[in-house]
């Protein structure tokens, strides 16, 4: 039997898009300035996920803002704009690992629930490691559809061999607000100096978040640095390390979008 969700739609105002400036009348961190080092431009990867059976985990890691349409449903019902999973009702939790596009130090997490009211996660924590190599137990995660499932039996089996429940907490479980406009962005600093490549934000239980972003201070390899065609290394670039420190007037955006990766978007 299909288990119902509870959500209520947010107000008219706040229904289709939410824009940064306007979500909350406060001032940001200083390390949301840092490059998002879990960026889908990057490009940052699922490894896996206990479940996406109502929207996939890839969605926590898209650059534009959440958005909300009041008349998108599917076959699992209401579409959101996140990583949502079904309410549990046996022990545990829901969890999922990425692999950072950017590895690096990270300073601290942006999380948003936006749209989520109601079937926001209540808590959550993450983990990270720092690994040498790919973690090769499982096949490409997102080889197939992977929206309306959860992982099989045997996918947990493999994925246990990497013991991800021990690595280091560097979010201690932290509680969520829900979904509304002036309470759904949540920052946490992070203390941690030391470079990590992969985390495992942890769902306690279950539910739905909308965005987390990852800011921190880019660490490569020498040997693996970014090269261009005439194999000339950009110094400046984000994934090679490059950091915007500070500008006379960053009202329409940041040094740092300059040192992004490849052509602008926009």
């Amino acid at each position: 039997r299909r288990r119902r969700r509870s959500f209520c739609s947010p107000t008219p105002l706040d229904r289709s898009t939410m824009q940064r400036d306007d979500v909350q009348a406060q001032a940001l961190p200083d390390w949301t300035k840092l490059p998002q080092l879990n960026s889908e431009r990057a490009p940052t990867k699922t490894i896996f996920a206990t479940d996406e059976w109502f929207a996939t985990c890839d969605n926590l890691n898209r650059q534009e803002e959440p958005k909300f349409d009041p008349d998108a449903f599917d076959n699992e019902g209401k579409v959101m704009d996140g990583w949502e999973s079904r309410r549990r009702r046996e022990a545990g939790h829901d969890w999922c690992i990425m692999k950072l596009g950017l590895s690096g130090v990270i300073r601290g997490f942006e999380v948003n629930t936006a749209f989520f009211t109601g079937n926001q996660v209540p808590r959550v924590s993450i983990q990270a490691a720092s690994l040498s190599s790919d973690i090769s137990v499982l096949p490409e995660w997102n080889h197939k559809p992977r929206k309306g499932t959860k992982a099989s039996p045997e996918e947990h089996s493999a994925i246990a061999q990497i013991k991800s429940d021990e690595w280091e907490t560097i979010l201690p479980m932290s509680v969520l607000q829900p979904g509304y406009a002036d309470v759904c962005r949540h920052f946490f600093p992070v203390s941690s100096d030391k470079r990590w490549t992969h985390i495992r934000i942890n769902y306690l239980p279950d539910g739905g978040i909308a965005r987390i972003r990852c800011y921190g201070e880019v660490q490569v390899d020498r040997g693996a640095m970014t090269s261009g065609s005439a194999g000339t290394v950009d110094l400046l670039s984000t994934q090679n390390g490059g950091l915007g420190i500070s500008a006379s007037n960053s009202h329409y955006g940041t040094p740092q979008n300059m040192l992004g990766f490849g052509r602008a978007v926009n």
